[in-house]
């Protein structure tokens, strides 16, 4: 594991593997592209109930449904759908797609990443690649979904049952602009394939077995980078593959950009050694950075539930209530998927972060005087803390949690008046601090402008309330 080996030998390895790679894309296969057509009618498509959707026409926005047809495997025959918002003005469309494939639930995780998405004239688009389209997205409206099929080319093989094969060929679709497809009179320049959790992992499982595989006529990947999100090892019960629980793995070498955020899984899921962790790299056949988030609670933006003006929402841990982490994750969450973009569409290399601090490869995380995580990706949060962040640890393993810390419990505790007082004598001082610390890491490459100053403006309605 590259945690533990030195870094001769990881160089070595991810050399060998990147030939390997480049070796298997010669033998590849030329993905075909799919039939489309789109979807006409008055009702709404699955999916419309999102946030945020009910206003895409205010933010210049529209949301369009198409089909696509083709064959996976050995001549399965498919129907599925794209969901797709996007510009309704061609000339306010950066060329950027965000795609991904639908949740085993039928959701869209990274349309939490909407905001961000729309301030920069980026699309989205939801690929139907999941069985969940015959169990849920089907049913919704039998007679608007009649059409639909996903095959499954690997009864018992799929993990989540995702179907890799689909979203290559939906991929090849949206990159090649067809005249009646998606994209009609827009000019896509780039396609990224992303993911939060469950999309996550299929992102990295694409990126292992798909992307040698399926590849365009010139033998190019068929999407310009990658962005899994949220995953970094995983439970052995959380999935299968093929009958047997899906092992963790190090991710192989591509040669386009990647950058693989991990969230609350450093500290969930260290029973294997975090294996998912590697060198970053730049190098031509190898464009790799992972970004370890400390303490930043699974998912990427969740402001539309845990935001200004919502109502608190409470976890018990231990039998103690706390409030859930209103840790400042999407910052983290929009500047890494801006970066990426950046890495794909201008070929600038996003800057390296630390990894977070841990006792060893399957040791606890080592905590800083505040009791925050040190290392990894820095926030204010952290750096100029009012409170300390965790999982909650029940003190007993389970299959879903390993090591008895439950990833998707987290809470924070805010200090005392009293800690306050100590380490902030006035709320000037304070704001003072978040200041300083928000320049450098604008200036640094670790937040985007427009979320600096929000981050801003929360400290300031803060320090009204210290003491």
């Amino acid at each position: 594991m590259p945690s533990i080996m030195t870094k001769a030998v990881a160089a070595g390895l991810f050399a060998l593997a990147a030939m390997t790679g480049l070796a298997a894309s010669a033998r590849a296969a030329v993905t075909p592209i799919p039939t489309v057509a789109k979807v006409a009618g008055a009702a709404q498509p699955y999916g419309s109930k999102d946030p945020g959707v009910a206003d895409l026409a205010s933010r210049g926005y529209v949301q369009e449904e198409y089909f696509i047809s083709g064959k996976i495997g050995d001549g399965l025959p498919y129907t599925t759908r794209l969901l797709v918002r996007r510009p309704a003005d061609p000339k306010k469309f950066s060329g950027i797609v965000i795609a991904e494939s639908i949740r085993s639930n039928a959701v869209r995780s990274m349309w939490s990443e909407a905001p961000y998405m729309m301030s920069r004239g980026h699309a989205y688009v939801e690929i139907g690649s999941n069985l969940s389209v015959n169990t849920m997205v089907k049913p919704s409206d039998p007679a608007r979904y009649a059409s639909l099929n996903v095959p499954n080319p690997k009864p018992g093989g799929l993990v989540f049952g995702h179907v890799q094969e689909i979203v290559a060929q939906a991929g090849m679709l949206l990159r090649s602009n067809q005249p009646n497809g998606p994209f009609q009179g827009f000019k896509v320049r780039h396609v990224i394939l992303a993911g939060c959790s469950e999309q996550g992992m299929f992102v990295r499982l694409y990126m292992r077995d798909s992307h040698p595989v399926w590849r365009t006529a010139n033998n190019h990947s068929i999407f310009d980078g990658y962005f899994p999100a949220c995953v970094g090892d995983w439970p052995p019960v959380v999935a299968t593959e093929d009958g047997k629980s899906l092992p963790t793995f190090t991710q192989p070498p591509v040669e386009v950009p990647v950058i693989l955020l991990a969230t609350s899984e450093p500290e969930g899921f260290p029973q294997d050694g975090r294996r998912y962790r590697r060198p970053d790299s730049d190098a031509p056949g190898d464009k790799f950075r992972l970004y370890e988030v400390a303490a930043m609670p699974h998912g990427l933006d969740a402001r539309a539930y845990f935001g200004p003006g919502k109502p608190a929402r409470m976890l018990t841990c231990n039998g103690v209530s706390y409030s859930y982490s209103h840790f400042p994750g999407a910052y983290a969450a929009n500047n890494a998927l801006d970066k990426l973009i950046a890495w794909v569409d201008k070929g600038t290399p996003p800057p390296r972060a630390a990894r977070v601090e841990t006792e060893s490869a399957k040791g606890p995380l080592i905590l800083d005087q505040y009791g925050n995580p040190k290392g990894g990706v820095r926030t204010t949060a952290l750096d100029v803390p009012v409170a300390e962040y965790h999982l909650c640890n029940v003190g007993k393993a389970d299959n879903i949690n390993p090591v008895g810390i439950n990833f998707g419990m987290a809470y924070e505790a805010p200090f005392t008046p009293e800690r306050l007082k100590a380490l902030y004598p006035t709320r000037q001082a304070y704001l003072d601090k978040v200041n300083h610390r928000l320049d450098e890491l604008v200036r640094d490459g670790w937040y985007l402008k427009e979320d600096a100053d929000e981050a801003r403006a929360q400290a300031a309605e803060y320090a009204k309330t210290m003491p």
